[in-house]
C-alpha cells in the first residue's frame, strides 16, 4: 500500500501504486506458463488476458515493450496448439493475439504492422480448422493486402508474404475459388523462386509452393502445366538437405500419381506418358535415398512400360523395359 498525508496531518491509505502493476503482469504470465505446461489451456488463457489487461492500464510510453513480450508468448501458444491440432484452444489464443496487435497498431505502433499481418494469417488458419472458412478467407486476404507495402520497405518481409499466400491458396481452394487460387499460387511460386535464388536454404519453401501450384493447376484443368510444376519441384529437391528432400519427394510421389490419373482420364495413354515418366524419376530419387523404396520404383517402371505400349510406342516401351531391368539390377547391387 502507499500512503499520503492529509492537510490535517493524518495518514490516509490509497490504492496500490502503479509501480506494482508490472509485477502483477509478470506473475500472471508465470501462472499462464505453469497452467499451459499442465495442459490447462483455459486457465492459461485467462492469465494471459490478465497480464495484458494490467499492461494496458499503464499510461507510460514504455508499456509497448512489455506488451510485445506478452503477446509474443500468446503467439507461441497459438503455434503450439495449432501443431497439436487443438483447434478451438488455438482459436482463442490467436484471437487474443490479433486483438492485441490491432490495438497496438491503432495506438500508432506502425512498427507492429508485420506482426499484425502474421496474426491475421494465424487466426485465419485457426478459423479454417474450426469450420469458419468464409471469415478465415477474409482475414487471409486482408493480410495479403498488407504485405506488399511492408515488403517494399523491407525485402525480408517476403517470408511473411509467402506464408500468407500459402495459407490463402489453401483457403481459396477449399472454397472452390480455383481461379483466384491459381492467381495466388502463381504469385507464391514467383516469390519463393526469387527468395530461393538468394537463399538456397529456403528451397524447401519453393518446392512446397510448386507442389501447391501443381494441385491448383490440375484443378483448373491445366494438367501439363501441373506436371511441369512438379518437375521443377523435383529439380529443387536435389539441392535440399536430406530430411527436407525426403519429405518433399514423398509428397511429390503422391502428387505425381494423382496427376497421372488425371492425365489418363482426360487424354488417355498418350497423355499419361509424361506424368508416368515423372513418377519413375521421383521413385528413382526415393530409392537412391532409401532402398526400401525400390518396390515403388519397380512398380513405377512397370507402369511406364505399360503406358508406353498402350500409347502405341512399342519400340520405346521395349527400350525402356530393358533400361528398367538394368537400372533395377543396379539398385539391387547397392543393397
Amino acid at each position: 500500500m502507499t500512503h499520503g498525508t492529509s492537510s490535517t496531518g493524518h495518514t490516509a491509505a490509497t490504492t496500490f501504486s502503479v509501480d506494482y502493476l508490472p509485477d502483477q503482469a509478470r506473475t500472471a504470465l508465470a501462472e499462464a506458463h505453469a497452467l499451459a505446461e499442465a495442459g490447462s489451456w483455459q486457465g492459461a488463457l485467462q492469465q494471459c488476458h490478465r497480464a495484458l489487461d494490467v499492461w494496458w492500464r499503464l499510461a507510460d510510453g514504455g508499456r509497448s515493450a512489455y506488451l510485445f513480450e506478452i503477446i509474443g508468448v500468446v503467439d507461441q501458444y497459438t503455434k503450439r496448439l495449432l501443431a497439436e491440432q487443438r483447434w478451438t484452444d488455438a482459436l482463442h489464443f490467436s484471437e487474443l493475439s490479433l486483438q492485441s496487435w490491432r490495438r497496438l497498431v491503432d495506438d500508432g505502433g506502425t512498427v507492429y504492422r508485420p506482426l499484425l499481418a502474421e496474426a491475421l494469417t494465424a487466426h485465419a488458419l485457426a478459423l479454417q480448422m474450426t469450420g469458419n472458412l468464409a471469415e478465415a478467407t477474409r482475414l487471409a486476404e486482408h493480410s495479403a493486402e498488407m504485405w506488399p507495402e511492408l515488403v517494399a520497405g523491407d525485402p525480408t518481409m517476403r517470408l511473411g508474404l509467402g506464408a500468407t499466400l500459402s495459407t490463402l491458396v489453401v483457403l481459396l481452394a477449399n472454397a472452390d475459388r480455383w481461379e483466384e487460387a491459381l492467381e495466388r499460387s502463381t504469385e507464391s511460386v514467383a516469390l519463393w523462386q526469387a527468395v530461393a535464388d538468394e537463399s538456397p536454404d529456403l528451397l524447401a519453401n519453393l518446392a512446397r509452393a510448386l507442389r501447391q501450384h501443381a494441385v491448383v493447376l490440375d484443378a483448373n484443368g491445366e494438367v501439363a502445366a501441373a506436371v511441369d510444376a512438379v518437375d521443377q519441384a523435383l529439380a529443387a529437391s536435389q539441392r535440399m538437405d536430406e530430411d527436407e528432400r525426403r519429405e518433399s519427394l514423398r509428397d511429390m510421389a503422391r502428387l505425381a500419381s494423382g496427376l497421372l490419373r488425371s492425365s489418363l482420364e482426360r487424354s488417355g495413354p498418350e497423355g499419361g506418358v509424361r506424368p508416368s515418366w515423372l513418377c519413375v524419376r521421383i521413385h528413382e530419387a526415393l530409392a537412391a535415398e532409401d532402398p526400401l523404396h525400390l518396390p515403388g520404383l519397380v512398380a513405377a517402371m512397370a507402369q511406364h512400360t505399360m503406358i508406353l505400349a498402350r500409347a502405341g510406342r512399342d519400340e520405346e516401351a521395349i527400350a525402356f523395359h530393358e533400361w528398367a531391368l538394368h537400372r533395377r539390377n543396379e539398385f539391387r547391387h547397392r543393397r
